[in-house]
């Protein structure tokens, strides 16, 4: 059976540069992502979920089906950046509401990917 793919690609924003992000694939831990990082993870077809976590910072998670040989891309974003409303925001988050902030935003796989 030919093998599927997760291709999770983490977003050079300003938070937790200097810690690692966990990626969690159907609830178990698979790897950890540095700042600026991607990996692919390869998986069986069939349906996924797909979760990421730096300390009790997480993101809702991701369901998909992949069928044999296809391949899924996810990039991880923080929100956090230089406007002065998506700090607040995030700090709102990392305090008041940890479980949305992280998201997952699903790309487009062009042929640099």
């Amino acid at each position: 059976m030919e093998k599927s793919t997760i291709y999770i690609r983490r977003k050079e924003d300003y938070f937790g540069v200097a810690r690692k992000l966990k990626v969690f694939i159907d609830g178990k831990h698979v790897a950890d992502l540095k700042w600026g990082q991607a990996i692919d993870i390869h998986v069986r077809p069939g349906y996924h979920t797909v979760k990421v976590k730096m300390d009790w910072c997480t993101c809702k998670p991701v369901g998909f089906k992949l069928r044999g040989g296809e391949r899924v891309a996810y990039q991880v974003d923080s929100g956090f950046d230089e406007s002065v409303s998506n700090m607040f925001l995030q700090l709102y988050n990392l305090f008041f509401n940890a479980s949305d902030f992280f998201t997952l935003t699903r790309q487009q796989l062009n042929d640099n990917s």
